[in-house]
């Protein structure tokens, strides 16, 4: 079944644009313009006990056993997407087109991609990796307000690409800032709720609402527990297993799994109008 959804072109194109992007990001860190941003690297940032106490048992390179397995959710949850959307596309194509689809797909790889992302960053605890890993959230948040302009106003390549572009160069913030990135990541916060919010009012349904809802808590929860990390520890030694920051991920891809389900009701209800 994957195989043959790999043949499928905008599922393609859509791969090798969002490799493409990857690849282009990770080259510019590389780069060493970012070596003087200040990340958190080291299990010292981590509420997770190393190894859960068991040296003995767990291999050398897995540290964070529950921070590096959650990391899996954004794959299992892109690939959902991937063949949900495929499924849609070839039924009912009325109700989501090529364009459509080639935007569901994008954001699915990104999610896909980011979980290797993460879960690297996770294992090796290295400066560029970590860099990569904050820096990759932007465009994922940024296409969510390309999604938004594509349901309001239609597909435009153009845009698309200022908005990304505009979305990636906000990083920069980080060189001269030590919250540089924090004030970027806030304000594509709320201008993907302003987008959203837009978008509902524009094809209102119970579906995109409660959608929408459970996306903004996810989004609450996965900034909240990422900060309360080791203040849950401190708490109680369940969270030095299971800390904040493994729940802050499955809310963050569970944000992922309800930005698909409110664009795709969005979709179906602008199709039948």
């Amino acid at each position: 079944m994957l195989n043959s959804s790999i043949t499928n072109p905008a599922i393609t194109r859509s791969l090798w644009h969002v490799v493409f992007g990857t690849v282009s990001m990770a080259l510019v860190t590389l780069s060493g313009c970012f070596d003087y941003v200040k990340v958190e690297t080291g299990l010292s940032h981590y509420a997770e006990k190393p190894f859960w106490g068991r040296e003995d048992v767990l291999p050398a390179w897995l540290p964070m056993p529950a921070n590096s397995v959650v990391n899996l959710g954004y794959v299992l949850v892109g690939l959902y997407w991937i063949a949900v959307i495929r499924r849609i596309n070839q039924m009912r194509p009325t109700v989501v087109n090529e364009h459509d689809a080639y935007v569901f797909y994008v954001f699915s790889w990104m999610s896909i991609l980011y979980g290797f992302v993460q879960c690297s960053r996770i294992l090796a605890q290295h400066q560029l990796l970590a860099v990569l890993d904050q820096w990759y959230t932007m465009p994922i948040f940024a296409w969510v307000g390309v999604w938004s302009c594509h349901i309001l106003f239609g597909w435009n390549t153009f845009r698309m690409l200022a908005i990304i572009i505009a979305s990636v160069s906000t990083y920069m913030m980080s060189i001269v800032s030590r919250f540089g990135f924090e004030i970027a990541l806030t304000c594509h916060i709320f201008s993907v709720i302003f987008c959203a919010m837009a978008v509902y009012k524009r094809n209102p349904t119970h579906t995109t609402q409660a959608a929408f809802i459970k996306g903004v808590i996810c989004c609450a929860g996965f900034v909240v527990l990422k900060l309360l990390d080791e203040t849950l520890a401190e708490w109680s030694v369940f969270f030095t297993y299971l800390s904040g920051h493994f729940w802050s991920k499955i809310a963050d891809f569970l944000q992922v799994h309800y930005t698909c389900l409110f664009f795709l009701s969005s979709t179906e209800k602008l199709h039948s109008v």
